[in-house]
């Protein structure tokens, strides 16, 4: 089973006080999924907070292909990684009466969300190696 082929995946650790939210986009309009990726964040901590308590917000947004510089005239939050062609960024998650959270934002085609996920399995390896 395609592991992308639900547009939608939300995963909530309370005890972390963390949500993670990942869509997938046709690619056709990626302004658009990260405007409804936005709301959604909104939507999930003005419900959620009082009773989990989440403040912050890993989003991931994976199409197909993006064009850089349009996803960055939608939205300048986000800067380009160099190394692997992916966006990244972070932003304030508010609602009326509670404090501020914290949403950190990437977006990747699947070839660069593989390489990233890679990458970061490859550091966990020689961390544990390093500690013996």
């Amino acid at each position: 089973m395609d592991e992308l082929a639900d547009p939608l995946r939300l995963y909530i650790y309370p005890e972390e006080s963390k949500c993670v939210i990942i869509l997938h986009s046709d690619g056709e309009d990626v302004g658009k999924t990260l405007f409804a990726t936005n709301k959604l964040t909104a939507l999930v901590y003005d419900r959620c907070f009082d009773s989990l308590q989440l403040t912050r917000f890993y989003t991931f947004v994976v199409c197909d292909a993006f064009d850089p510089y349009e996803v960055r005239s939608f939205d300048s939050a986000y800067v380009l990684d160099g190394k692997l062609g992916y966006l990244y960024g972070t932003r304030p998650v508010f609602a009326s009466g509670k404090r501020d959270g914290a949403q950190y934002m990437e977006v990747h085609t699947p070839q660069t969300l593989l390489a990233r996920f890679q990458l970061r399995a490859g550091k966990r390896r020689e961390r544990r190696r390093c500690r013996g």
